[in-house]
Parts: C-alpha cells; sequence; structure tokens
C-alpha cells in the first residue's frame, strides 16, 4: 500500500443495484455524492426472504446505510476496502488457470 491511512470511502446504491463512489475529501466531481457516475456490481443472490441482495431506498436502506431521496431515492453506505492476496495457499505449486482467475476476480463488489 502506498500509505497506512484507512481507505474511508462511500458508496451510492441506486435503486438499480448500480453503485457510484463518493469521496468526501475529493474535489473531484465525479466522486461527488449524486454524481451519476455509476457502474454495475455483482451482489450475488438475494438471501432467503429477502427482495434485493443490496440496500434499497424503498425498505429504508440497511446495514448501516442512509437513505437519500434524490432522483426517486438512493443509499449512501460505507465501503470497506480491502487489500488481500486471492491466492494465498500454493501448497500443490500451481495458480490457478487464467480461465478460472478471470472467472472469479471481478472488479466491484463481491
Amino acid at each position: 500500500a502506498w500509505t497506512n491511512e484507512p481507505c474511508k470511502l462511500q458508496v451510492q446504491v441506486y435503486f438499480t443495484g448500480e453503485v457510484s463512489v463518493v469521496d468526501r475529501g475529493s474535489y473531484q466531481g465525479h466522486l461527488r455524492k449524486d454524481s451519476g457516475s455509476k457502474f454495475k456490481v455483482d451482489w450475488g443472490s438475494s438471501p432467503v426472504g429477502e427482495y434485493s441482495s443490496y440496500p434499497l431506498h424503498s425498505n429504508n436502506c440497511s446495514n448501516g446505510c442512509f437513505p437519500l431521496p434524490a432522483d426517486g431515492g438512493s443509499c449512501l453506505c460505507e465501503a470497506n476496502v480491502e487489500d488481500l492476496p486471492f491466492v494465498s495457499d500454493l501448497s500443490g505449486g500451481q495458480l490457478p488457470s487464467e480461465e478460472a482467475l478471470r472467472e472469479a476476480l471481478k472488479i466491484g463488489s463481491v
């Protein structure tokens, strides 16, 4: 890591499941709340009994997220950034195949 300071980012989650990165310390327009700079993430399957696998404004957000009423509603959530190796056990002496790595490694939500 280039700094020992923890990364303090937020994500704005829209009703479509798309997110925008929000950096409270940035002066960049695309990193501000309500920027509209959205990207898709893989939220996985919804938990049993739940309508959605991501926070929804219509459910008053959840998991420590805060509702934002503008533009039909969205949720502002703290993002946890972890810097971890994907492959840590090489006891078999072989790395996973390129195909397996491309399938498993995604940029965005896990």
